[in-house]
């Protein structure tokens, strides 16, 4: 699973401002494609943060928890 993750975060890097705007107002305008793409771009924003800042113990025991709170939010 952490495989995936991994994959989504560095498919995904951090974008400018205004291009997370532009994407946002596309996404807005019924494009599914970019609607998409900024929940994958904010989801990689999550799971880099989680690597950067976790324990790798902790990370390894509730990951897979984690992420299914988040997707259950949806």
């Amino acid at each position: 699973m952490w495989k995936t993750c991994r994959q989504i975060a560095f498919k995904y890097p951090r974008i400018l401002l205004e291009e997370e705007r532009r994407l946002i107002a596309q996404a807005k305008r019924n494009s599914k494609e970019k609607a998409e793409e900024v929940v994958l771009r904010h989801v990689g924003f999550a799971i880099r943060r989680i690597h950067k800042k976790a324990f790798p113990s902790y990370l390894a025991r509730y990951v897979k928890t984690f992420f299914l709170k988040q997707f259950l939010m949806f």
